[in-house]
């Protein structure tokens, strides 16, 4: 069953009133969008406090290793959401190897095509 953006919300917030471990809900929030969206897959950094990256899930092997490169190297569609607190949305044209050239050729290798990156935030 594929879920609508609403039902996805609503488990969402059904985790967050009970007592959950913190990282079942991420991973399932995270499921959820995916399916939600009809995303390939799905990953998610955190800021740290020092400033940097760091991954806490992500849905496949593959995307797991697309948001540990970003976290590394601080560049890339996440980090770029991040810092400018505005969705990035790249499609797979020209401009996704111009605008992150060594990130671009390891989406293609992975078989993904474009990008969104959606900033969230927790607490102001």
């Amino acid at each position: 069953m594929t879920l609508t953006p609403i039902q996805a919300l609503a488990r969402a917030t059904s985790a967050l009133v009970s007592r959950h471990d913190v990282m079942d809900v991420m991973a399932t929030l995270l499921g959820d969008a995916q399916q939600a969206m009809d995303a390939a897959a799905a990953g998610l950094l955190v800021t740290t406090p020092l400033g940097g990256l760091d991954v806490l899930a992500a849905t496949s092997h593959h995307a797991l290793d697309l948001e540990l490169y970003e976290a590394q190297e601080q560049h890339g569609p996440c980090a770029d959401a991040v810092s400018g607190g505005a969705p990035v949305l790249q499609d797979g044209g020209p401009d996704l190897a111009r605008r992150w050239p060594d990130l671009a050729a390891k989406m293609h290798a992975a078989g993904y095509r474009a990008v969104q990156a959606h900033p969230m935030r927790w607490h102001g």
